[in-house]
């Protein structure tokens, strides 16, 4: 992770799958009535939603590909991670995953890749007038996997984890629930 961080190592007792990218606009569209992004474009990654509508998209993305939901939403508004990380639907990444995931299951850090290549920079070309970068559009990691650095802030489940050094997190979940 970044260099203020303590690299910590993390055990899977599971597999999972994720995005080769950020989810699309058009993605989202498809699926959802409402596009919460502010820089506006099919290609462009969602972003500026809650983690309440990243949520529903995931369980109406699992509905429709005939998978289980994940989360249920309580009547007083909160997220509950009902699935858990057995839920064989689409989810929201947990940090310990996504950090997996974006690093090609380095257990060093720094072993994302050759940085200048794949971080996509804030700066956008002079055609684009979104200061966002279209999703797939950075060389990929080992495993597929690109624009994990730079564009957006990548949601995750229980936010930025708090490691304990030196004490392997086996399976971290972070909170059942979340407002």
């Amino acid at each position: 992770g970044p260099p203020d961080r303590l690299h910590q190592q993390v055990l899977f007792t599971y597999a999972f799958v994720a995005f080769k990218a950020e989810t699309t606009q058009n993605l989202w569209n498809q699926h959802m009535d409402q596009n919460p992004s502010v820089h506006v474009g099919g290609a462009l990654p969602v972003h500026n939603l809650l983690i309440s509508e990243a949520a529903e998209f995931a369980n109406t993305l699992s509905l429709s590909q005939d998978l289980e939901t994940c989360y249920t939403f309580t009547d007083n508004g909160r997220v509950q991670f009902s699935g858990g990380l057995d839920c064989r639907g689409w989810r929201i990444p947990t940090e310990a995953e996504w950090e997996y995931a974006a690093s090609a299951g380095g257990n060093q850090a720094g072993t994302y890749g050759n940085l200048q290549e794949i971080a996509v920079s804030s700066i956008p070309p002079s055609n684009n007038p979104s200061p966002l970068a279209v999703c797939g559009g950075r060389p990929t990691n080992a495993w597929g996997m690109c624009d994990s650095l730079g564009n957006i802030s990548e949601l995750v489940w229980d936010g930025r984890y708090d490691y304990i050094r030196n004490v392997l997190q086996i399976d971290p979940s972070g909170a059942p629930e979340l407002p």
